[in-house]
């Protein structure tokens, strides 16, 4: 029995994408709402937070049914070993800052809305790894390409109004993005989808409903609505006109041509991608992405990209001058700014952050300086035994189609990796701990009898 012993008795589940259809009984219920709700990346609750994700909110609410019959597995006790250091390192850092620094009411506020993310994605996790166990491959990527799809045609919708200034379609997005992410950014240049801003989106595109979209085309009998969607997805991807989800994108590419199942196909959409983009640049001379690779090789940056690498390597930079390695707890990046960050990046972080509660944008600096060097090995090994599980549920594995999904998985682990380090900060956001559950059940199902 590989990495584990198993605490409950296996219950048989189809993962087949084409078995038999699955009841709409509880797990069903919740997994439907969990993974239809991934598109939302917030929504407008009176709390002073940038992203709030429904299916996070949705995860808190069905946490206490998962409290029966759990089953243990090694990535289950390295994630929650990750949350005890994590949540007990902060209330002695916490302590520290209060009692000894004398820090204010706003060190206490930035802790509660660490720990409020982090419980909101751990949750994501627990109450997906057991729902899940009951759901088939289909039903998954049914829930997902549904949840995807009103994202998507409001996308298209922004890509009208840019292109033909269409004075309806700029209405219903502008109506729709106001009143459900009032913070988030609406332009008709940039499609944003249900995310906060188009690089979000791009992201949530090319970590979710890419590689969703992928399995269900190589492995549906029926190719010709896939092709078709996936078509579509990618030209609203495109529209985003991200350069760190084109950054992601390439890495599932080369990665899908190296690790990937059906890896020709990869090989081919790397031989047709810089003809696409080059295509596209012609369309379009003048864009965002243009601009943002102009100020990268140019060396004078950007705010964007100034944010987006200090948050990653400042901390990095700065490990032998600080406490960094230590780490400063949840919440701790806010008063201790100044120390974590080199002076060239601080004036450009602070601007994209709360007024007074300058924070990091990718998640991987921000564990390491909240955290410090235990936490970040402790967050590796949860990557680590991820791809292990995988490994095992594959091997183990007898139907195709649900090799090619945790194949894809391992596809999506990786460029989420990618993601998490060049940007997207937050525990709170749903997609990694997806991923982390769908690998977990998937392990369950196939090498915990």
């Amino acid at each position: 029995m590989p990495m584990s012993e198993q605490s409950v008795p296996m219950r048989t589940s189809t993962t087949s994408m084409t078995g038999p259809a699955i009841a709409w009984g509880p797990s069903a219920v919740i997994s439907f709402l969990l993974l239809f709700a991934l598109s939302v990346e917030s929504v407008p609750l009176p709390i002073q937070a940038q992203i709030i994700p429904l299916t996070s909110l949705f995860a808190i609410l069905f946490l206490p049914l998962t409290i029966t019959r759990i089953r243990v597995t090694p990535l289950l006790k390295m994630v929650i070993t990750f949350v005890i250091f994590v949540m007990l390192h902060s209330a002695v850092a916490l302590f520290v800052d209060v009692a000894a620094l004398g820090a204010g009411e706003i060190r206490v506020l930035a802790w509660a809305r660490q720990v409020a993310a982090l419980v909101a994605g751990i949750s994501v996790f627990l109450v997906l790894r057991k729902s899940l166990i009951s759901i088939s491959d289909q039903f998954i990527i049914r829930a997902v390409i549904a949840g995807a799809l009103p994202a998507l045609v409001l996308a298209l919708l922004n890509l009208l109004w840019g292109l033909t200034g269409n004075a309806v379609a700029g209405s219903i997005v502008s109506d729709i993005r106001s009143t459900l992410i009032p913070l988030g950014y609406t332009s008709p240049s940039r499609a944003s989808g249900l995310s906060l801003e188009p690089s979000h989106f791009a992201f949530y595109l090319a970590v979710i409903v890419i590689p969703v979209c992928f399995v269900a085309l190589v492995t549906s009998r029926r190719p010709l609505r896939w092709i078709i969607l996936l078509g579509l997805t990618l030209a609203v991807f495109a529209c985003t006109l991200s350069t760190t989800g084109f950054v992601v994108f390439s890495a599932f590419i080369i990665a899908g041509m190296l690790l990937g199942p059906r890896r020709r196909m990869f090989t081919i959409a790397l031989i047709v991608l810089p003809l696409l983009v080059r295509g596209f640049l012609v369309l379009f001379p003048s864009n965002y992405a243009i601009w943002q690779v102009r100020s990268l090789l140019s060396g004078e940056w950007s705010l964007s990209i100034t944010d987006r690498f200090y948050s990653t390597s400042g901390p990095f930079i700065t490990s032998l001058s600080s406490y960094t390695l230590i780490g400063y707890g949840l919440g701790g990046t806010c008063t201790h700014f100044f120390e974590v960050i080199p002076a060239i990046a601080r004036k450009d972080i602070a601007a994209v952050s709360w007024e007074g509660m300058p924070n990091l944008r990718s998640l991987i600096g921000r564990i390491l300086v909240e955290s410090g060097l235990v936490g970040l090995l402790l967050f590796a090994a949860i990557i680590v035994l991820s791809l292990k599980e995988l490994r095992y549920a594959h091997r183990a594995s007898a139907d195709r189609a649900s090799k090619t999904f945790l194949k894809s998985a391992r596809l999506a682990l990786l460029c989420l990796l990618i993601g998490i380090t060049i940007g997207h900060g937050s525990f709170a956001l749903p997609y990694l701990w997806f991923w982390l559950a769908f690998v977990d059940s998937r392990y369950i199902l196939n090498c915990l009898k």
